[in-house]
């Protein structure tokens, strides 16, 4: 199945071409980090207060 994927992968890099190809994985990259970040902000504290707060310290259980 990775084989097929890397096959898939490869062509459509050299349909396109380098510049493009290169463009459209770094759009995904900041797509993918992005969505990452709105959907796990309410995970981490977002300031340093927040981090040496006496809660933040707590284990949680």
């Amino acid at each position: 199945m990775d084989e097929i994927k890397r096959d898939f992968e490869s062509g459509m890099a050299a349909k396109i071409g380098t510049t493009p190809a290169v463009l459209f994985g770094g759009c995904m990259t900041l797509l993918v980090v992005t969505v990452t970040f709105f959907k796990t902000r309410n995970l981490i504290p977002s300031t340093l207060k927040d981090i040496h707060s006496p809660e933040a310290t707590e284990p949680v259980s």
